[in-house]
């Protein structure tokens, strides 16, 4: 989504798309696909239940905060997988310099786009991405699909040493 919604040649693209496959795109605000995402995961919760989510894409982060069935604080972060590690040219395997170079980049993207204190925000979160059901299962417990901070932290200290070849035999090629 945020590929097109960024790309200087949008328009041309959704162009060819429509002359091509006979679709017609609408290219959605990053605001407006964060409450599209909080709508489909925050779907039958309880009125009174408070939610935070996250879903990182390949070039942006949208965050929702719900209250029930309804998203009420939307955010989107112009940093992904994909354009994080494009930004920090990182390679197959990074450095101890890199991971803190990209941590340290993600930091600051974030607390300019996300308030440092989210009112209402519950002490857990959701998170609706492949990107983070893939680091989640390998962070946590064998069938379990819970993480914790620390273990979030540990798993991606883990994955930055490992090869390509080696993140593919715990990942589809598409996520290692």
């Amino acid at each position: 989504t945020s590929a097109v919604r960024d790309a200087r040649n949008k328009s041309e693209v959704i162009e060819r798309v429509r002359r091509e496959c006979g679709l017609e795109l609408e290219v959605i605000s990053g605001t407006e696909e964060a409450r599209l995402i909080g709508l489909g995961v925050l779907r039958g919760l309880p009125a009174r239940a408070r939610s935070l989510l996250f879903d990182i894409g390949g070039g942006s982060t949208e965050i929702a905060v719900g209250v029930g069935e309804e998203p009420k604080a939307l955010w989107s972060v112009p940093i992904g997988a994909v354009r994080l590690s494009e930004i920090v040219h990182a390679g197959p395997k990074l450095s101890r310099e890199q991971l803190v170079s990209m941590r340290r980049y993600a930091q600051r993207i974030v607390a300019e786009a996300v308030p440092s204190s989210i009112k209402g925000a519950p002490a857990h979160a959701i998170g609706s991405s492949g990107t983070i059901r893939a680091i989640c299962m390998f962070a946590s417990p064998p069938g379990s699909g819970h993480a914790t901070r620390e273990s979030l932290s540990r798993a991606v200290e883990e994955l930055a040493v490992l090869s390509p070849t080696e993140r593919r035999k715990r990942f589809d090629a598409h996520r290692a």
